[in-house]
């Protein structure tokens, strides 16, 4: 068990034991002048994976030697001195184990006043919300079904030039009348539709960011369903497009958007109190600098100018 863990047990013991009831904090452990009150062992069993729980309480042998373990650790974390070690590196890691415990504290603190926050009923701000901010919470941008027929043509490996021929001849034919289906299913390069009419099987909206731009420009270009683009480039090869279907732009009614409002606002407030709490504990009129100190400190880190 790593120094970050220990620390972890240990403070998890004593967060445990400062509000157990004094039977609780009675040692069910003990060797050595270190005990393990039944609270302290009741939780770092509860920490425990499953394996090591059952183990515990089907194996007496297992039971000794998982007990044995748990002690030897506080034991050892018993042994952290209260001051740092002299030797640099010793000292630097004693000072990371005391600011990883001095971290889970603060966030212990801050998790338990953020668990205690009385959130008020947002129900009437999301209503409000809703009204003047439904761009934001219940628009349903406009979306389009769209079919196309691809010659691949891979950049370096491709005369775009022939293929661009080729593709002005079917363009031609679809021109002429002829079916969009049929011209895909006979000439598209595209595997995954060529047998369904060329139709991609999502509905795109104008901020897609997996769709080649070029092409997805090309599908918002054409104004009518049944429509057709011109030949449209892209780093695929080249394409042409039919226009499907269109889904137009509307708003979500309240109802169907309130949970989501509603759970924004909850998520707003405690990190405006999360904030607030913070600003408590930032320096107050009383804090004192030793600026000389502070300055000496930093010289070694500074930037040349």
């Amino acid at each position: 068990m790593n120094s970050n863990c220990k620390a972890l047990l240990l403070f998890c013991m004593l967060l445990t034991a400062g509000s157990a009831t004094s039977q609780d904090l009675q040692p069910v452990v003990k060797d050595q002048g270190v005990g393990m009150s039944r609270a302290e062992l009741e939780h770092i069993v509860k920490f425990w994976g499953p394996d090591m729980q059952q183990a515990a309480a089907n194996d007496a042998g297992d039971r000794i030697e998982l007990l044995n373990m748990a002690l030897a650790s506080k034991k050892l974390a018993a042994m952290v001195p209260a001051e740092p070690p002299e030797n640099d590196a010793d000292a630097d890691a004693y000072w990371r184990l005391q600011l990883s415990i001095r971290n889970l504290q603060s966030q212990f603190v801050v998790n338990q006043y953020l668990a205690s926050l009385e959130i008020p009923d947002m129900t009437p701000l999301a209503q409000e919300r809703y009204q003047t901010q439904m761009d934001k919470y219940a628009l349903v941008s406009e979306s389009r079904q769209a079919s196309h027929i691809l010659l691949l043509c891979d950049p370096g490996t491709c005369d775009r030039d022939a293929r661009r021929d080729e593709a002005k001849k079917i363009l031609a034919e679809l021109e002429a009348g002829a079916d969009f289906a049929e011209l895909a299913a006979k000439y598209s390069d595209d595997r995954a539709n060529k047998d369904k009419g060329g139709q991609l099987d999502r509905w795109l909206t104008v901020d897609e960011t997996q769709i080649d731009p070029h092409f997805l420009g090309a599908v918002f270009e054409i104004d009518k369903v049944g429509g057709h683009s011109g030949i449209v480039d892209s780093r695929f090869g080249l394409h042409i497009i039919q226009l499907d279907d269109v889904k137009k732009a509307h708003y979500r009614p309240y109802e169907e958007v309130k949970d989501e409002i509603i759970a924004s606002l909850r998520k707003d407030y405690i990190t405006a109190a999360a904030k607030q709490f913070d600003a408590g504990f930032r320096f107050s009129d009383e804090t004192y600098i030793d600026k000389d100190a502070v300055e000496e400190i930093l010289a070694p880190y500074k930037t040349p100018q």
